[in-house]
C-alpha cells in the first residue's frame, strides 16, 4: 500500500505563516533587544504620562532588559502650570527624577496581565507653587473624570510589590501665604504583602530635614518618621514620630473605610514652649516643658478628643509679672470650636491656682475662671518688681486668696484680669517682712496698662489706709488715704533692707532719697498731720504722667 504524500504547495501554505510569525517575533526582538526601539517606546511612556498628569515629560535617556523585564528612565521631568502658560527662567519643574526603575512580573501570559515587582525612584523632586492670586503651578490631567481613580485603587490595581522614593526632595512655596516647606533626604518604602484577594502594604517613611520658612517667622526644621499599613479598605499608622525643634510627638491612628473615613488616633507629645517663642516671634509666649497625651476622633469633617497634660519649669517673662519654676497641670476636652480645661491647676508662689479655662479656635480667645489659694504675697510683690513700680519696698507679707477672671488673645495679647482678692496673716512671716491684712475689688488691662482699684482696705500692725482710683501711664486719678502710728514711717516700710546704709537719728538716707521719689511720682501726695498722709488729684490741677 502506497502512502499517501501531501502536494508541495499545502506544505508550504501551512509552515509558511508560522515561519513568518517566528521571524517577525524574531525581528522585533531584536529590533527592540538592540535599543533601536527604545526611541518608539520612549515617545509611547512620554504620551501616557501626559496624559495621566496634564504637563509636560521629558525624558533624558530610556532603557530596558526584556531578560530580566526591567525598566529603566533617566532624568525624568514634569513640567507643571504657570499662570503665565510658560516655565519661567530659573524656576523648578513640579517633578523630577534622576532614575526611575521599574522591575515588571508577568502574573499570566494568556491573561496579558503584567503588574509591577518593584518600582524605585532615585532623588524625586517636588516643587509645588501657589501665587498670590491662589493659582497652581499643578497641571489638570486630560483623562475624563470617570477615568480617573483614587491613589489606592491605582496602587491595588498595579499589584507593586515594593516601593521606594530615596533621597527624596520637596518644596511648597506659597506666595499667598506666604509660606515656604522644603526638605531632602525623603525616605519611602512601600512593601507588598498579604493574599492577591486581600493584598496589603507595609510603609516606612523617614524624613528628617524638612524646614518650614515663613516671612513673620524663624525657619522651624522638621523630621517626620511613620511606619503604616494599607490596605484596599483602611489604613493604620502603628507608629509615628513627628519632632520641631526641640518637641516631638508620638502617635497611632486607624482608619477602616476610604468610603465614609473614620479616624481614631492616640498621641503623646513633648512640647517646649521655647519653640513658640523663637519659631513665632513672640516675646510675650511663656517658656518650659509640657507633657501631654490624649486621643480622638474624626469623621463627618468633625473633630472631637480628650487628654491630659503636666507642664514643669514654666516662666512668665512679664515686666508686669515674672516669675519661674511654676507647674500646672490638667485635663482638657477639645473639639472644632476649641478646647476647655475644666480642672486647670497651678502650683505657684507656695499655694495654688485652680479653675476653669476654655480657648476658642476663632481668634484664639482665651478666657479663665480661677481661685487663688494661700499664695505668699512675700513671694508675688517681688515678680511685680519693676523699675517703675517698686512694690516690693514694702516687704509685706500675707496669704493671698482671690477669685478672678483673666480674658486674652494669643500669645497673651489684650490680657485683662478682674476680681476680689483678701490677704491674711500668715502663721509664719517671711524674713524681714511684716504682716498685712486686706481686701481688695480690682481690674487690670495689661495693653493699656492700666490698674483700677474699685475699693482697697490695707492694715499693718503700725499703719492702715484706702485706696480706690485708677493708676495709669497717664491721667492717673488715685485716691489714697493711710494713718500710722509711726512718724518715720517710710523708714520703717521702704527702708528696712538698706541696713548697711549710714542713717541720721531718726531717719534714714533711703527715707529722704524715697520720699523725694515718691512725691515726685505722685505730686498728690500730701501729709495731713504726723500720723496721716493722703494721695490723690489736688483740686485744679492738670493730671501728670505717671511713671
Amino acid at each position: 500500500m502506497k502512502r499517501e504524500t501531501r502536494h508541495p504547495i499545502w506544505s508550504w501554505i501551512i509552515h509558511t505563516p508560522w515561519v513568518l510569525a517566528v521571524l517577525a517575533l524574531i525581528a522585533v526582538i531584536v529590533f527592540f533587544g538592540s535599543g533601536a526601539g527604545n526611541p518608539v517606546l520612549s515617545r509611547l511612556i512620554v504620551s501616557r504620562l501626559e496624559s495621566m498628569t496634564g504637563g509636560k515629560v521629558e525624558l533624558r535617556a530610556f532603557s530596558i532588559r526584556w531578560l530580566a523585564l526591567r525598566i529603566t528612565i533617566n532624568g525624568l521631568v514634569i513640567h507643571g502650570r504657570e499662570p503665565s502658560g510658560t516655565e519661567p527662567s530659573g524656576t523648578e519643574p513640579l517633578f523630577t527624577a534622576e532614575e526611575v526603575q521599574a522591575g515588571l512580573r508577568i502574573d499570566s501570559f494568556w491573561g496579558r496581565k503584567i503588574s509591577l515587582n518593584e518600582l524605585v525612584v532615585q532623588q524625586p523632586h517636588v516643587h509645588i507653587r501657589v501665587e498670590r492670586n491662589g493659582a497652581t503651578n499643578l497641571p489638570v490631567p486630560t483623562r475624563s473624570a470617570s477615568a480617573t481613580k483614587p491613589v489606592r485603587d491605582t496602587l491595588f490595581a498595579l499589584h507593586i510589590r515594593r516601593l521606594v522614593l530615596a533621597d527624596g526632595w520637596v518644596l511648597y512655596n506659597d506666595a499667598k501665604t506666604p509660606l515656604t516647606a522644603h526638605g531632602g533626604d525623603l525616605q519611602f518604602a512601600l512593601d507588598a504583602g498579604g493574599t492577591r484577594d486581600h493584598p496589603l502594604y507595609v510603609g516606612n517613611l523617614d524624613w528628617q530635614t524638612v524646614q518650614f520658612t515663613s516671612r513673620r517667622y524663624v525657619p522651624l526644621p522638621v523630621g517626620l518618621s511613620a511606619k503604616f499599613t494599607l490596605w484596599r479598605d483602611g489604613f493604620t499608622l502603628e507608629q509615628g514620630v513627628f519632632s520641631a525643634g526641640h518637641s516631638h510627638l508620638d502617635a497611632q491612628a486607624e482608619m477602616n473605610d476610604f468610603a465614609n473615613p473614620k479616624w481614631n488616633f492616640r498621641y503623646r507629645g513633648w512640647v517646649n514652649l521655647l519653640d513658640f517663642r523663637e519659631t513665632l516671634r513672640e516675646p510675650k509666649v511663656p517658656t518650659g516643658r509640657v507633657d501631654l497625651h490624649g486621643e480622638g476622633q474624626f469623621a463627618g469633617g468633625r473633630f472631637k478628643g480628650s487628654g491630659s497634660y503636666s507642664g514643669q519649669d514654666i516662666t512668665l517673662p512679664y515686666t508686669e509679672f515674672h516669675a519661674a519654676g511654676l507647674t500646672s497641670r490638667g485635663s482638657y476636652q477639645i473639639d472644632d470650636r476649641g478646647l476647655e480645661v475644666p480642672d486647670f491647676s497651678a502650683s505657684a508662689m507656695g499655694g495654688s491656682v485652680t479653675g476653669r479655662v476654655t480657648m476658642r479656635f476663632d481668634g484664639l480667645q482665651f478666657r479663665a475662671d480661677t481661685h487663688v489659694q494661700n499664695v505668699r504675697l512675700a513671694a508675688v510683690l517681688p515678680a511685680m518688681e519693676h523699675r517703675d513700680f517698686p512694690i516690693d519696698e514694702l516687704h509685706w507679707d500675707a496669704l493671698v486668696t482671690a477669685d478672678t477672671v483673666e480674658t486674652w488673645i494669643g500669645p497673651f495679647r489684650l490680657f485683662e484680669i478682674s476680681g476680689r482678692s483678701i490677704w491674711d496673716t500668715p502663721n509664719q512671716l517671711a524674713g524681714r517682712h511684716q504682716p498685712v491684712t486686706a481686701a481688695w475689688k480690682f481690674r487690670y488691662r495689661y495693653d493699656p496698662n492700666v490698674l483700677s482699684v474699685d475699693s482697697g482696705e490695707f492694715e499693718t500692725p503700725s499703719s492702715r489706709g484706702s485706696v480706690d482710683g485708677i493708676l495709669a501711664p497717664r491721667n492717673s486719678m488715685l485716691n489714697v488715704r493711710f494713718e500710722t502710728s509711726q512718724t518715720n514711717f517710710w523708714q520703717c516700710t521702704m527702708g528696712r533692707h538698706n541696713r548697711g546704709a549710714r542713717r541720721r537719728p531718726g531717719i534714714s538716707r533711703a527715707h529722704t532719697r524715697r520720699t523725694r521719689e515718691l512725691r515726685r511720682r505722685l505730686p498728690g501726695l500730701s501729709r495731713r498731720g504726723p500720723h496721716l498722709f493722703t494721695l490723690g488729684a489736688r483740686p485744679g490741677a492738670r493730671p501728670r504722667p505717671a511713671q
